[in-house]
Order: structure tokens, then C-alpha cells, then sequence
């Protein structure tokens, strides 16, 4: 298996780190558009994770544990951590792993795009669909341009990651953890059909201290329009935590 990978978004950036997770299939480019608006002081690194970008054609993760033990290493002295859809799940399974592993955990994670893991409805389970059904539901979801997921060649080079995305996070089930010593800060698009406020309030369980709940304009890809808001957010949880 080839480990995942860390790069910086853009590649300029300097000071205190905020490490970024993307959805299901995605990549660090989707991150860009936020990245850009953090300003001076921050500087956003992305997870490249197999089978995707630079790491095409190499093996994905199909199970949280093995991502999280190839990401401990890395990911010790960040600020904060930030995650969508997929991604809010990865960032929570390696704050876990950090605090079980006695190391520090960053002191603010954004959580966009997702409800708590405990509160996911076992029933949906995508990975599970056929290749038509799946590809239906991701288009659903918005965020991947329609003529990528009727071109034969790229829908050859996504299948693989997208299914083992949903693999990964879908068979998930971490044990209820103790609460995390870390703000939380819960991101959402007002449109967003697969993310419930049921699901959503669930996330204040998962931490010790007060829970900051943000809904913005759109679905379920909202951060790309409302960067700078996201971008706000993001940095105004760093301060805070």
C-alpha cells in the first residue's frame, strides 16, 4: 500500500499548520479556493491519499486504521484539523488515534459536510452499490463535474478510489470515545440533503468543550462558494482554540 502524502495548498504557504481531509474521491485541489483566503499566519496542507492526483493507479485504503497509523507520524505539531464529508470523519479517527496514542491533539477541528459518525445511518451504505448506483449517488451529491462521470476513461480512474473512500469510512465503527480536549467547530450547507441536524448535533458529544455550529449558503459542496466564510470560520477556530 502506498502511504498517503501531505502537500501544501498553495505551495507558498508558511506558518502554524492546518491539515485538510477532502470528501469521498476528492483530492487537495478542492481545498484550494479556502487555502487562498486563510491570509498570512496559516498555511493549509492537504491529504493526498492513493489512487488519486499524483498517487493515481497506486492502491487505496480500505480500512480507518490503516490510514490513521500511516498519518500519526505527520500529523503531530498541527493547529488544527480540517475535514469534509469523507474528510470530517478522517480528521476525528486521527485526533482518536493521536489522543490513544498519548500525543498532542490539534486544538481545533472543523468538521464540514457531516454528521457524527455514531449518528450515520448504517443502512447507506454506498460502497455497497452497483456501479451505476454509485456513480448516481456521487452525482447527487454535487461537486463533480456531470461529464467526468459519463467519460468511460475517467470513470475507469474513479471507481476504485471512490469505493474504497466509502469503504473506508462506512465500515468504520470506532468504540464511543472519550471526549475529545479539543474545540469543535461543525460546518454545513443550508441545502444539504445528506447531512440531517440529527446527525449534526451528535458531533457535541465527541468533545469536552462547547460545540460551534456554522450553516452557509448551499448544498453539500457548499465551502467552494462560501470560501471566504469558510476561510473566516477556519482561522477564528484556530484563535479560539
Amino acid at each position: 500500500m502506498s502511504a498517503a502524502r501531505f502537500r501544501l495548498v498553495p505551495p507558498d504557504g508558511v506558518g502554524p499548520t492546518v491539515l485538510a481531509f477532502p470528501h469521498a474521491g476528492g483530492g487537495g485541489d478542492a481545498f484550494r479556493p479556502v487555502a487562498e483566503r486563510l491570509g498570512p499566519g496559516l498555511r493549509l496542507r492537504t491529504t493526498q491519499l492513493p489512487g488519486r492526483e499524483h498517487l493515481t493507479g497506486r492502491r487505496p485504503y480500505l480500512a480507518m486504521d490503516d490510514l490513521v497509523n500511516d498519518l500519526v507520524p505527520a500529523a503531530s505539531g498541527a493547529v488544527a484539523f480540517f475535514g469534509h464529508s469523507m474528510g470530517a470523519f478522517v480528521a476525528v479517527a486521527l485526533a482518536i488515534g493521536l489522543a490513544d496514542r498519548g500525543l498532542p491533539v490539534p486544538s481545533a477541528l472543523v468538521l464540514a459536510g457531516a454528521g457524527a459518525p455514531d449518528r450515520r445511518d448504517p443502512a447507506d451504505d454506498v460502497h455497497r452499490l452497483g456501479d451505476e448506483q454509485l456513480l448516481a449517488r456521487v452525482h447527487d451529491y454535487g461537486g463533480t463535474a456531470p461529464e467526468l462521470l459519463t467519460a468511460p476513461a475517467m470513470i475507469r480512474s474513479l471507481l476504485p478510489a471512490l469505493r474504497s473512500d466509502f469503504t473506508l469510512f462506512e465500515t468504520w465503527r470506532p468504540d464511543r470515545p472519550k471526549p475529545l480536549e479539543t474545540t469543535l467547530t461543525v460546518l454545513a450547507g443550508a441545502d444539504d440533503a445528506f447531512v440531517s441536524p440529527f446527525q449534526l448535533e451528535g458531533w457535541s458529544a465527541h468533545s469536552s468543550r462547547p460545540v460551534s455550529y456554522h450553516r452557509l449558503p448551499g448544498g453539500h459542496f457548499f465551502f467552494r462558494d462560501e470560501a471566504d466564510a469558510t476561510a473566516r470560520i477556519l482561522r477564528t477556530a484556530v484563535v479560539r482554540g
